[in-house]
């Protein structure tokens, strides 16, 4: 079957893990992604759409062969759904970071496989910011009509860790002014008490949304 496929992994879990009190941590991550799914179950009726374990999940949205409409109202509905999701575990604060890509895939008894998830997987790991990231080439055949469909969407230059450039839609939490308040204090959390390679990475989050939230003036 063909769907988009979103990756979710809840950023600097293995800090979380070393600090925090394994009951505590396993409670706000059940609660959260208990919400998740039932999120996605209501807009997708049906099995194979959700797959979690510990800090990371998969997220399925199927849609018709050769049916560009379809194709559009899937990528839509997954671009609210993983904004909304990611406000969820904001709330808890915890910061989901991820991928989305798009292809053929195959599901069942808990199992997911196909080339969207290790490509979707990959760009978590990629990003030189937390967030989740859906590259152009991902949605290129349908671009036009989404971009006309959903005004509030624009394609970026994405920095990757490893200094490239790129293309694509980043998601962030809708909540954006509480993030960047997050990533703020984050940031000067990590800059008094280390490690600074974090504090980094949280000083470039917040650069990123300023620049984000001057575009939108």
């Amino acid at each position: 079957m063909l769907a988009w496929v979103v990756y979710l992994d809840a950023y600097g879990f293995g800090d979380l893990s070393a600090r925090e009190n394994a009951r505590h941590l396993y409670d706000r991550l059940a609660k959260c992604w208990r919400k998740a799914h039932e999120r996605v179950l209501k807009n997708h009726a049906g099995p194979n759409t959700f797959f979690a374990f510990s800090d990371c999940a998969f997220l399925v949205y199927q849609f018709r062969r050769n049916n560009k409409k379809s194709k559009v109202e899937a990528l839509k509905t997954c671009l609210e759904e993983v904004a909304l999701i990611m406000d969820t575990f904001m709330s808890s604060d915890l910061i989901l970071r991820g991928g989305i890509a798009c292809g053929e895939i195959a599901s069942g008894d808990n199992i997911l496989v196909g080339h969207p998830v290790t490509r979707a997987a990959s760009y978590e790991s990629s990003m030189s910011i937390p967030c989740v990231i859906l590259p152009e080439y991902e949605f290129k055949e349908i671009k036009d009509e989404l971009m006309e469909d959903a005004h509030d969407l624009r394609i970026k230059p994405i920095k990757l860790k490893n200094a490239e450039m790129t293309r694509g839609i980043v998601v962030l939490p809708y909540q954006e002014n509480q993030f960047l308040n997050q990533a703020r204090q984050k940031w000067e959390h990590y800059s008094l008490n280390g490690p600074f390679k974090v504090a980094k990475i949280w000083y470039e989050t917040m650069g990123y949304l300023e620049e984000a939230d001057g575009d939108d003036e």
